[in-house]
């Protein structure tokens, strides 16, 4: 079963863990994105008219995850086709480890039962006309999708 969602806005990063009196939080920007990358999800899954079985939440798990950036409006026509056209790359933040890990982090329990079942993780930066995350989460079943 593969189930294909866009994230709306900027790419966020997972945020790293905040301390109050010795308990450790997630920071609450973190939890609003990680609920509408869920959001997103279910949204998708739903529209498809596609169920998520205990035997799908148990498979193997692929997920591709395309990072979108905006081109700054400032930049030159040139340089603003470059970066469209994938000649230029993104080299800002959030570093895409970061990325990956609010994505993994915010389908856990929802798309499967933990994010350890992903075997397969493909990532990338690009500029786009919107910005936002393009995912496609696949599982595989007996071995097929």
């Amino acid at each position: 079963m593969t189930v294909n969602f866009f994230v709306p806005g900027n790419p966020h990063g997972k945020g790293r863990p905040r301390f109050t009196n010795g308990h450790a939080y997630t920071p609450k920007k973190t939890v609003e994105y990680e609920g509408l990358i869920a959001a997103r999800y279910w949204k998708a899954l739903a529209e498809s008219g596609k169920t998520l079985t205990d035997a799908a939440k148990l498979a193997n798990i692929r997920i591709a995850i395309e990072a979108i950036y905006p081109v700054a409006s400032s930049d030159s026509r040139k340089t603003k086709s470059d970066k469209l056209a994938g000649i230029i790359r993104p080299k800002v933040k959030p570093d895409i480890d970061n990325v990956a890990k609010a994505v993994l982090d915010a389908l856990n329990a929802f798309a499967y039962y933990d994010d350890s079942q992903v075997y397969r993780l493909e990532i990338m930066k690009r500029y786009g006309e919107e910005p936002g995350l393009n995912v496609t989460v696949i599982h595989e079943t007996e071995g097929r999708e």
